[in-house]
Order: C-alpha cells, then structure tokens, then sequence
C-alpha cells in the first residue's frame, strides 16, 4: 500500500466523525514517516487537510480540520516535552521525539496550524571520533 493510500485509510479510521484517536493517529503517522523521508501537513480549506508525503501530495476532506489539526500539533508537542524534557512551546517550535528518532517541527496558533515529522539527521563525527577510526586502520 502506497503511503498516500495509508494516510488516507489512517484518517478514515482514526481522525473523522466525533470519536477520534489522535494518540494512534500521531503513532501511526511517525511509522509512516520513516518510510517517507518526510511528511507535512498544513489546513487546506476547513473541511480538509493537506499531506506532503516525500514527492507526494493529497488533500483529505476531514470534518472540522483545523481544530482536528492544532489536537495533532498539540499531541506532537506533548510528545517532544515527554521524550526530553524540551522547552517545547505549545504554539511551536522544532522537538525531537527520540523513542521514534524524529524531528518534528510545528505551528500552532490561531493563525497558523502546520507540522512537519522526518527522522533525525544522522550526528556528523566528532574530532575525536575521527582520530579513534583514523588510528583503527
């Protein structure tokens, strides 16, 4: 399945009607990330979201998107603070979440409400850490 087939059947399941599932949702979103290299989310118009999955993009008609979209920008903040203690601003910002190995950075205000999930970018070595594999061989 295509990642642009799984966010939509993840909407479908987890993020329409009044019984919603934001935590699942936001766990399922950070699997689909990894595989995507990067995905971003922005309000299309207030009955809809639009997705940026790598090279790919759709729009997916979601009931009351925006309040829908600042829950997910909440949840992925809470997730920032919980995972290291970041000085992560409810409103945004840019967090890791380290038991999934992603950064995430968001816009949460009245005004404007996007996020946007990748992995880490692997760490450059250290000086020392050169040496060391320098001496190795």
């Amino acid at each position: 399945m295509s990642a642009q087939a799984r966010i939509r059947e993840l909407v479908r399941t987890k993020l329409l009607g009044r019984k919603i599932d934001i935590f699942a949702f936001i766990d399922e979103l950070l699997d689909i990330a990894k595989e995507c290299r990067e995905i971003r989310c922005r309000l299309e118009t207030d009955q809809s979201l639009h997705f940026e999955l790598g090279d790919q993009a759709c729009a997916i008609d979601v009931d009351a998107a925006r309040g829908k979209l600042r829950m997910l920008c909440a949840r992925l903040s809470a997730l920032c603070h919980d995972a290291n203690g970041d000085a992560v601003m409810p409103y945004g910002g840019l967090g890791t979440i380290k038991s999934a190995g992603m950064t995430v950075r968001f816009k949460n205000t009245p005004d404007e409400h996007e996020f946007s999930i990748k992995p880490v970018a692997a760490r450059p070595p250290t000086s020392n850490e050169h040496a060391a594999k320098a001496t190795i061989k």
